[in-house]
């Protein structure tokens, strides 16, 4: 028994050592030199590159593909950066996100967050891995991910972290695939139109999306964090709810909710797009990629909206 356990400890100080050198390379030779691609890339362009920008863009796949920086001319002229991201651009990661930004001396002047209401209202009130996955690479660097990470998620997913290697789980590969490739996503400033058009055949709303529940409390509190910091760093909010084809993503009663609330804690700058009927221009399936995400097309128009309307930000 004492030789098995023997055996067992040196195997483990081998798998730590050899886990500890090889992402100790991968890290400083490879992550930190990969400025392209989803996620990994944009985080990385923003803390080496960009330092002077003047706003960003926070949110989702609804972010990424829908609001072109290029385009919103009356904000700085246009000098922005769309940092949102598929899948799981939720409040939380944004809010992480944020505080690693401030912290690694990227301050913009304004934020431009895209909040969609729905996520806020659930009986659930628990963080999904993948809401913080992306950052993991940035835990050492990161209190406000520390502190997520200790109070939102299990032993198992603690005891993983352990590992070095797990910080990069699922995205070794794509992240040197970008590496070798370093394909420039920042051609656009992070912004990434969709190709494409709705089919509409058989098209049918959620029999659900417009039942909100009670909020989120997790979800609430990254949420006027995110007011906060903005307010302490002197950087001015603009929330965003953008729009959805024939209003499958809006709830209207949490739209209403939420904006209430933003504006209880001192946001003024909130720009409501999700009553689709309101905006002519966008009603056509032609305009949209699928029922939650505009195509190039109708990203083209919704910022030139967005950009008229912020001619003046209150």
């Amino acid at each position: 028994m004492k030789k098995i356990l023997i055996k067992l400890f040196i195997l483990l100080t081998i798998l730590i050592i050899t886990d500890r050198v090889l992402i100790y390379f991968f890290t400083n030779f490879i992550y930190t030199n990969t400025i392209s691609g989803e996620g990994t890339g944009s985080v990385n362009y923003l803390l080496q590159k960009k330092k002077n920008i003047d706003f960003i863009i926070l949110g989702n796949s609804r972010a990424k593909h829908q609001i072109n920086p290029a385009l919103l001319t009356n904000l700085y002229n246009g000098n922005g950066f769309n940092a949102g991201i598929n899948g799981v651009g939720g409040i939380v990661y944004n809010n992480i996100l944020l505080h690693l930004l401030l912290s690694k001396g990227v301050k913009p002047k304004t934020i431009l967050l895209e909040a969609d209401a729905y996520p806020y209202f659930t009986t659930k009130d628990k963080i999904v891995a993948d809401e913080l996955i992306p950052l993991y690479p940035f835990i050492n660097e990161s209190e406000v991910l520390r502190s997520y990470i200790k109070n939102n998620t299990g032993y198992a997913e603690k005891f993983k972290l352990l590992f070095h290697s797990y910080r990069y789980n699922g995205m070794f590969f794509r992240v040197l695939f970008n590496f070798i490739k370093q394909r420039a996503v920042t051609d656009n400033n992070g912004f990434e139109g969709l190709q494409g058009k709705l089919d509409t055949a058989g098209f049918k709303l959620p029999d659900d999306i417009h039942k909100p529940q009670s909020y989120s409390p997790l979800k609430l509190t990254a949420l006027v964090d995110i007011v906060q910091t903005c307010k302490t760093n002197n950087i001015k909010l603009v929330v965003i709810f953008a729009p959805s084809y024939k209003n499958s993503l809006t709830l209207k009663e949490g739209n209403e909710m939420m904006i209430e609330l933003l504006r209880k804690n001192g946001v003024t700058a909130v720009y409501d797009f999700s009553a689709i009927e309101k905006i002519p221009r966008l009603r056509s399936n032609s305009m949209w990629r699928n029922a939650t995400h505009l195509n190039s097309d109708g990203a083209t128009i919704f910022s030139t909206l967005l950009n008229e309307a912020m001619v003046t930000i209150p």
